[in-house]
Formats: structure tokens, C-alpha cells, sequence
């Protein structure tokens, strides 16, 4: 039997404990957010025997980008905290991070991910019943029996700020502060940022292996001395929640056994593999239109099966997953239907019984690999995304390469941020090369020019790097712009406040500014 929700005072909800089914929220039943300028909704909640799924929105308001804490990671798999709180009644479930840490485990680090002006994401909370405790600051404890929560509390933080410029202007602040000062510099006052993020230059080293640096950010824990999270919270109450305090086994889908995999992309494979509005503007017109007429698949080919399959054997637990760009998967063994799975454009994987499964890699394109090999027109495609990588790893170590804000000398521009980058951070010689190199470009050290021109105070349109023919410490104007680095022609220049543009004309390159 289902009931609906009765929905009051805002974010209190109450339901039926036996129930199976809740009714979409009804934003007319309710103040508005209370006015606030970023707020968090409920949109519905569908609860049964094996799972509990609750969809909701955060929503900018307000003028400026805000960050909210995507993911917590303490070296295991776990990315969030879930435990019954002391009451024994209460599920609490978090992503914030200016809360104490209980116990001596590994620190933890955070990403947080960027919302834009007006923006509204929607994101799945998904967890299979019993739910299991998830600890990266919350304390364990013993084993105890099955026990019911009535309550579920989420909560989520969030900074208003920019927050990788706050941070890079705090580690740039206690660095001119530490050098006033002579001997060592105690983890405490105006050293305790360089304590826990080692400095500039570490902040930089840090965030070269986080996909999409414009839109996300990974910082350490800091043992609540970065000042300013702010919270959003959404509490439901009158459940009948299952939980067990004991520890789990993570198993990812076994996809040996499909022989053919059909895919159903939601809204289309655009939304999908570019779910970040600054990538869309990376792509043409053409190529917008190719993959947004792109809704279904059929894979039999044995190998990308096998890819697939070889690329879901050591996932990572979660229970989030954002609602864009999704696709719905359907794994055949023979002629007979095998699994389903929801694919989310964000690397995580949800099955039938409500576990959420994180795959997470170094490198632009997400997670899972293998299903960009599905589509072959997203070759090139990564490959363009990879030389943005590379430029906006080198933007922030151009930002990062002294304490006042100057770049090194164009006819060493290289050799100074290798020199440096090695010296103070240990970094191997083939990794600090890495974002010189375009890797759909012919072989060479670096495949980057440096604009001589433009300096760190310069107007932030001015062009600071941008693509070449091979070459090291290349300084020059537009006469070295090369459109033959990727294919379909066309190449990349990197803005003096890190926006990366792809440039396909030699119109368009006439109307950069360059001095």
C-alpha cells in the first residue's frame, strides 16, 4: 500500500514507516529555501526492501561560483561518512569537512566541485539496505545487531568563496610571512596552511592528478583550520531505515559473461561524456550535433567487452552520483538478459540493488575508459581534453612559481618550472614533463609557447601559453601557432586567468589579444 508524503516546514518530511513509494516533493507546500541564496531541496524519495534512494537538488542563487564538497577519501575506499549517530535513531550521512575528526586515522582529502551562478544540480543519494557504516571522520565501533534509524540527516558543505584562489592567496599570504622570519616556523598561526598543504607549489603538485581542474578542487584535511564551510543540511523523518554496524565486503559487477551490451544514453552521449558546460565550449558546432543525435549503442566486439568488463574489478564505494548525463546499460549473455546498470557521467555505476560504485582515474576522461572506447569520434576528442589538462596544469604552476605574482624569464620558461617543480617537490623528471607534452601532437619535449608579452598582472584575456610545433622554451606571438597538432585541425591557447580556448581559424586567432 503506498501513502504520500505529507511535506512541512520546509525540509521536514514525514512518512509512513512501511512505506514503499514516496510522491515527488511539492515545492508549492513549502517556503522557498527560506530566500537563501544556495539552498537544498528535496525532489523525492522512493524507499523498499532493498533500498533507499533520495533525489535532490542544491541550487546557486547567488552572483558568484560557490564549491561544495563532492567526495572525502582517507586513503580506503570509503568517500563519506554514514554511521547511526548516538541517538540510535538518526542515519547521518556526510560530505563536509570543518568537523572534528574522531579517533587517529589517516587524514583525509576532500574535492569539491564547482556550481556555477543560477546553476541547479541534481544529485542521487543510493544506498543498499541494510546500510553499512562508511567512517573517514566519524569513530567506529563494535559490531552491533540489526537496528532501524527513523531519521535520515544529510549533510553537505559548501564554500561561497573561490575556493582554490582563497587558498592560493592564504598559502601565498603565510609564505611572505614565514620568509620575515628567521628559524623554524611552527605548524601554528601563519604557518599552519604551509602544515597542511606544504606551500604553493605542493597545493599546484596536489591537484595536476584531479580531472577538470576548473571545475574541481582537491584539498587536505586541515583539522578545521580552513575557516569558512558553510552547510546544507535535509532531514526526513519517520523512517524505518535497516542498519548494521559491521563492516562489508565491496564486490563490483562481474561483466565476464556478456557476450553484447546495449547502452541508452539519457539525454545523449553530449551530456554523457561532457557533463561540464566549459568542455562543451571546447567542441564545435558539428561535433555538439554528432553526439547529441548519439542515444543508443550495441557493443559485441569482444575486446571492448573485455575492457569494459577488465575496468569494473576494483571499484570504490560511494552513495552519491550526480543526475546528468546518464545511461542506462544492459548486459546480455548470449540471448538471455544478464545485469542492468545505471552508468552516471561522473564514473559512478548504480545497480539493481542500490550500491553505488566509484571508479576514479587520473587522467581528464573520467573512470571508465572503456566506455569511452564504445564511441570512436571521442578519440580525438579526449586527446584535446588531455592538452587542456596540460595547460591548466601549467597555468597553476605559472601561478604557483614564486611567492609574488611574476612569471619566470620567456627564455626559460621551461627550464625554470622543471628546475623548481623538481627541486622542491620531488617530482620525477618524467612527471614534472608531463604537461608540456600534447600527446596527439609528433614526439618533442614540449609543444607549448610562451606569449612574452603577457605578464601576471597583464588583462586576463591576454594569451599567456598556447599551442606549437615542437620546441622548449618557444616564446613568441602568433606567427608560432600551429593548427596541426590535433584532428580536426585546430589548437589550444591558454588565457592570462587560466581559461583554455580551442582555436580553429585563423580568424579567430586574429581576434586574441596578444598584447
Amino acid at each position: 500500500m503506498y501513502r504520500q508524503i505529507v511535506v512541512a516546514l520546509g525540509l521536514l518530511i514525514c512518512v509512513s514507516p512501511t512505506v514503499q513509494h514516496a510522491a515527488p516533493y511539492n515545492a508549492a507546500e513549502t517556503r522557498e529555501d527560506d530566500g537563501r541564496t544556495v539552498s537544498i531541496r528535496l525532489d523525492k524519495m522512493t524507499l523498499t526492501k532493498e533500498t533507499l534512494e533520495v533525489r535532490y537538488e542544491i541550487r546557486n542563487r547567488s552572483d558568484h561560483d560557490i564549491w561544495i564538497c563532492d567526495s572525502m577519501n582517507a586513503g580506503s575506499f570509503w568517500h563519506v561518512d554514514a554511521y547511526l549517530a548516538s541517538d540510535n535513531e538518526t542515519l547521518s550521512i556526510r560530505r563536509r569537512f570543518d568537523i572534528p575528526m574522531e579517533g587517529l586515522g589517516e587524514l583525509p582529502t576532500g574535492r569539491y566541485g564547482r556550481l556555477w551562478p543560477g546553476e541547479v544540480r541534481t544529485e542521487l543519494l543510493t544506498i543498499s539496505l541494510p546500510v553499512l557504516p562508511r567512517r573517514v571522520l566519524s569513530g567506529g565501533g563494535p559490531p552491533q545487531p540489526l537496528n532501524y534509524a527513523s531519521r535520515l540527516s544529510l549533510e553537505i558543505g559548501y564554500y561561497e568563496e573561490d575556493l582554490p584562489g582563497m587558498i592560493r592567496a592564504l598559502l601565498r599570504q603565510t609564505e611572505e610571512a614565514v620568509r620575515s622570519r628567521s628559524g623554524d616556523f611552527p605548524p601554528s598561526g601563519p604557518g599552519l596552511y604551509l602544515h597542511y598543504f606544504g606551500g604553493l607549489l605542493y597545493f599546484a603538485r596536489r591537484n595536476e592528478s584531479v580531472p577538470n581542474r576548473s571545475e574541481q578542487v582537491s584539498i587536505p584535511y586541515t583539522r578545521q583550520a580552513l575557516k569558512g564551510e558553510r552547510l546544507l543540511r535535509l532531514d526526513i523523518e519517520k523512517l524505518r531505515i535497516p542498519y548494521l554496524e559491521q563492516c562489508g565486503e565491496l564486490v563490483g559487477p562481474d561483466l565476464t559473461p556478456c557476450t553484447r551490451v546495449q547502452m541508452e544514453f539519457k539525454p545523449s552521449a553530449l551530456e554523457f561524456f561532457f557533463p561540464y558546460l566549459d568542455e562543451r565550449e571546447l567542441l564545435s558546432s558539428e561535433e555538439k550535433e554528432d553526439l547529441s543525435s548519439l542515444k543508443n549503442l550495441v557493443i559485441t566486439d569482444p575486446g571492448l567487452l573485455k575492457a569494459f568488463a577488465d575496468n569494473m574489478r576494483e571499484p570504490m564505494d560511494d552513495m552519491f552520483a550526480k543526475d546528468v548525463g546518464v545511461a542506462e546499460v544492459t548486459c546480455y549473455c548470449e540471448s538471455e538478459r544478464y545485469l542492468f546498470l545505471r552508468i552516471h557521467s561522473d564514473s559512478r555505476i548504480v545497480n539493481s540493488k542500490g550500491q553505488v560504485f566509484r571508479y576514479d582515474t587520473f587522467w581528464r576522461g573520467g573512470g571508465l575508459p572503456s566506455v569511452r572506447r564504445f564511441v570512436a569520434q571521442m578519440r580525438p576528442l579526449d586527446l584535446r581534453l588531455q592538452c587542456v589538462d596540460n595547460l591548466e596544469d601549467l597555468w597553476h604552476r605559472l601561478r604557483a612559481y614564486r611567492t609574488e605574482p611574476t612569471y619566470p624569464e620567456p627564455q626559460r620558461w621551461c627550464d625554470d618550472i622543471m628546475e623548481i617543480f623538481m627541486t622542491l617537490t620531488a617530482m620525477q623528471r618524467k612527471d614534472a614533463k608531463k604537461p608540456f607534452e600534447c600527446r596527439s601532437a609528433n614526439n618533442g619535449e614540449c609543444h607549448y609557447a610562451m606569449n612574452p608579452v603577457c605578464k601576471a598582472d597583464s588583462p586576463v584575456d591576454m594569451v599567456l601559453l598556447f599551442e606549437t610545433k615542437a620546441g622548449w622554451n618557444q616564446h613568441g606571438g602568433p606567427e608560432l601557432f600551429t593548427f596541426d597538432n590535433h584532428d580536426p585541425k585546430g589548437g589550444l591557447v591558454l588565457l592570462n586567468d587560466g581559461t583554455v580556448k580551442f582555436i580553429r581559424t585563423e580568424e579567430e586567432l586574429k581576434q586574441l589579444r596578444w598584447k
